[in-house]
């Protein structure tokens, strides 16, 4: 708002928004496509393949520590946006959006993006081998029920709890699914995860009736399904996009674009029993601006997700998200005037012990945790090679290190310091 109004030449002669007439929509949207034709004019070597293949889908580009940070940080950064986001257009703005329509919009923002960045010379596989993601899609679909249901027995404080368990769900479905094991420090890490951010988001709530805590038995009974269907759906995505074997023949977007499909299908399940309020105030009823912004915003977060658990874990994501509710409680105090008392405060805390823990404990890149320890070399066995690789040679032989010599050949004192240095 305070951008636009700097360049209030684009907004004299725009309508303005029925809702709010301080933000005009237009002179948004015409700003959005100045700004994207400048970076196409000034950038013509950014193309759909230089982003799909040098940037984002090279092996060995992605193997470097620099960006897989760079991915997780903007996942942070974007799930505390879309938090704050919503809790504006909910909590100040007080729109009575359908949460169901969101959902479908979201997926076709996704779709939209990936046929943007994919090659659409393979769209006909892509589309052939869709029914890979169907379990993802379904899984996808019983979790948002569940979501609908916990939500209408619980209170959020409560939901919000008990949804921190994909946390631990989505790390035991990763070493079952994967088959990659975690050490104790792990487990430990993750352990302090999921009690960092549940301290992080409780609120007290009143003593509950009898009734209530009925209903509440039920939500929670749901809201365990919905961490379950959450930890399952990320590890099973994970599994087709580096363990299936149509792994190499499609890219990230590709496998975006399969699973928006099926998820536009289902979402239109969730959509149908609202229907009369959908013909009542049309499938954006209750938008504005700022929901749209919200809705294509999460879009880029699934794309963003879809990257993290393709070039890094979806254990590891999960990281990414605690430190973008850290960021979400933080800025809620300033925003939203959020009180935060000492337990909040002693949940950020244990976030933070738990993301060191967890990168400390981590093994070192390329050695697996099932690998035995490996074996010291004997004595002999350094002799006899120290033999080999010396007869194979006619020059000096070379070594790291400083060793002392008596000629110009670099001969060593004796045969036994030879053994142990190689030892050593």
């Amino acid at each position: 708002r305070y951008f636009l109004q700097k360049y209030s030449c684009l907004t004299t002669f725009l309508p303005h928004h029925p809702t709010h007439p301080s933000l005009p929509l237009s002179a948004s949207l015409h700003l959005f496509h100045s700004l994207y034709q400048s970076l196409v004019n000034y950038f013509p070597h950014v193309s759909r393949k230089y982003l799909d293949t040098r940037l984002l889908g090279s092996k060995q580009v992605m193997s470097s520590f620099n960006v897989k940070a760079a991915i997780l940080l903007v996942l942070c950064l974007q799930n505390s946006s879309f938090l704050l986001l919503l809790r504006y257009t909910r909590g100040v703005l007080k729109q009575s959006y359908l949460t169901s329509s969101t959902l479908i919009y979201t997926e076709v923002v996704k779709l939209a993006l990936s046929l943007a960045l994919t090659d659409l010379s393979n769209l006909k596989n892509t589309l052939v081998y869709a029914h890979l993601l169907l379990p993802v899609a379904l899984i996808y679909y019983i979790q948002n029920s569940l979501m609908y249901f916990a939500l209408h027995n619980l209170d959020a404080a409560t939901y919000s709890v008990l949804i921190q368990l994909k946390i631990l769900t989505c790390a035991i479905f990763f070493v079952l699914f994967v088959g990659k094991k975690l050490s104790e420090g792990q487990w430990r890490a993750l352990v302090l995860l999921v009690v960092g951010v549940i301290l992080v988001q409780y609120e007290p709530q009143a003593k509950l009736t009898k009734d209530q805590q009925r209903s509440n038995f039920l939500g929670m009974s749901a809201g365990l399904g919905v961490a379950l269907c959450s930890g399952l759906a990320s590890v099973y995505f994970e599994f087709v996009l580096k363990k299936s074997a149509t792994s190499k023949m499609f890219n990230v977007y590709d496998r975006n674009i399969q699973l928006a499909v099926w998820s536009i299908l289902f979402g239109t399940m969730h959509i149908i029993p609202e229907y009369k309020l959908v013909l009542e105030k049309g499938f954006f009823g209750g938008y504005s601006f700022v929901t749209h912004v919200m809705v294509f915003w999460s879009g880029i977060g699934g794309m963003l997700v879809g990257l993290a658990v393709k070039h890094i874990n979806s254990v590891v994501k999960n990281f990414a998200n605690a430190a973008g509710m850290i960021i979400t409680a933080v800025v809620s105090i300033y925003l939203f005037n959020r009180t935060m008392v000492l337990f909040h405060w002693l949940g950020i805390v244990v976030v933070i012990i738990s993301m060191f823990n967890y990168q400390a404990s981590q093994p070192p890149e390329g050695q697996d945790m099932r690998t035995t320890k490996k074996e010291t070399p004997t004595t002999a066995q350094v002799g006899s090679e120290s033999t080999k690789s010396s007869s194979k040679s006619d020059g000096p032989i070379t070594r790291p290190y400083h060793v002392t010599t008596h000629s110009r050949t670099g001969s060593f004192n004796s045969d036994n310091d030879l053994v142990k240095k190689q030892a050593v």
